[in-house]
């Protein structure tokens, strides 16, 4: 299950995987911060994959 601070995966409108940082979670969304350009950013749920720490 993902929480606040998970860093994720998501799938941006182009179809290309990008990574951030979860900041909110509502009920069909994440809010999501991008690590590149530190763009807020609000993905859907089935959008978003949790990235597994080692």
């Amino acid at each position: 299950m993902i929480q606040v601070d998970d860093r994720v995966r998501y799938k941006n409108v182009l179809g290309d995987w990008e990574e951030g940082v979860v900041i909110k979670i509502n009920k069909t969304t994440y809010r999501i911060v991008n690590n590149k350009n530190f763009k807020v950013l609000s993905i859907r749920k089935e959008n978003v994959e949790k990235i597994e720490e080692e």
